[in-house]
């Protein structure tokens, strides 16, 4: 009876200090192992996977990065100034004053123009960066945008 009492005794001990020792040595492990890289963003996997559409440098990359974010900050401010213009109009409307509904309409078209100057802008200099045939590649790529009744013509 004795060894019976004396092997449960070894067996609760080692069920107490096992699991101990396994987190234990899992901890050094893992301590050993290096720091996996941060995963990717949803952007950066979208550029990677442009990079290696178009065959582009990392030059370009860069350049178009910095255009694209550029021109999101024009634009933001340009279609802010459409809507504000489009509010105007509705207002003016309201006031039924020709000349107050003349200029709020100027306003309108001031603000399409701008908006189109700008993403003309845009396009050209990614154009610059990518030459001829690229731009040809990048354009077939960001076509179907536009196709789906967004209501922003063909191709932009």
């Amino acid at each position: 009876m004795r060894t019976l009492g004396y092997r449960r005794g070894r067996i609760g001990i080692l069920c107490a200090v096992l699991p101990v020792v396994l987190v234990a040595l899992a901890g050094a492990t893992f301590a050993q192992q290096p720091a996996s890289p941060a995963p990717l963003t949803l952007d950066q996997l979208r550029w990677n996977d442009l990079q290696q559409k178009l065959n582009l440098t990392p030059d370009q990359v860069t350049a178009l990065q910095n255009v694209i974010t550029g021109s999101g900050a024009t634009m933001k401010t340009d279609v802010q100034a459409l809507k504000a213009a489009h509010q105007a109009l509705r207002t003016a409307w309201e006031s039924a004053t020709p000349g107050t509904i003349q200029a709020a309409h100027q306003q309108v078209l001031t603000a399409r123009a701008q908006l189109a100057t700008d993403r003309l802008n845009t396009q050209l200099q990614i154009l610059q960066i990518l030459g001829p045939d690229l731009y040809k590649q990048w354009r077939a790529l960001h076509r179907h945008h536009g196709r789906h009744g967004w209501g922003h013509g063909p191709g932009m």
